[in-house]
């Protein structure tokens, strides 16, 4: 009779000392966590903010974007602006871009570039730009080459007028079979241009552009 109160007694104070040993697991697992995360936060904080270290003083990354906006803030500004306005446009024609669009572009460009001795990665880096960044500039301008495609067609007339017109330019020899591709991307390139400043033109007079800040 004794004995099984007292086993009862060790049961159960066995069971409360079991809760406090599983409760401090968790405590601690809880610190562990705590202590990892704040690691993490901090090694991100060093990496992402602190861009260099002078003589064992840094150099913050915000130092160094407030220099970018001094310097080229109302370009870059421009540029986004510019951007969003094709964007906007593009959806409102139900126009888009295809990753794989994309990628023939930049497949072709590799190609390029690979038979000039250079590869696609350092001529980024000469740049200061990247994969993202060129992604984003080629499908740009894809969406303005098809807002604009029925503007920048270009005829076998204009081809053959630019070949007689501008022989001096060619080989002695050279045929209109053998350039007019060159030619056409050419006339192309040059109706680009003049379309999109048109079309910019036009957009950015037919929006509401608030500026908050100006550099």
């Amino acid at each position: 009779m004794f004995m099984g109160k007292y086993i009862k007694i060790l049961e159960k104070k066995t069971s409360r000392f079991r809760a406090l040993i599983v409760k401090d697991k968790k405590r601690t697992v809880t610190i562990a966590a705590l202590v990892l995360g704040i690691a993490i936060t901090g090694y991100f904080l060093y990496k992402n903010l602190i861009v260099a270290w002078v003589n064992g003083s840094p150099i913050t990354r915000f130092e160094v974007i407030k220099l970018l906006e001094r310097q080229g803030g109302r370009q870059a500004l421009d540029n986004l602006i510019t951007r969003k306005l094709i964007s906007q446009e593009a959806r409102a024609l139900n126009i888009s871009i295809s990753q794989e669009e994309i990628n023939v572009e930049i497949d072709e460009l590799k190609s390029t570039l690979e038979e000039s001795g250079t590869s696609l990665e350092d001529a980024l880096a000469l740049q200061g730009q990247n994969l993202g960044g060129l992604t984003q500039d080629i499908k740009l301008q894809k969406l303005v080459e098809k807002i604009l495609a029925e503007n920048i067609a270009v005829s076998d007339e204009e081809t053959s007028k630019y070949f007689e017109e501008n022989r001096d330019f060619f080989d002695e020899d050279a045929t209109i079979e053998e350039v007019s591709d060159q030619i056409k991307e050419q006339l192309k390139q040059e109706k680009l241009t003049t379309a999109f400043n048109d079309l910019l033109a036009e957009l950015r007079g037919g929006a509401s552009v608030k500026i908050n800040l100006n550099y």
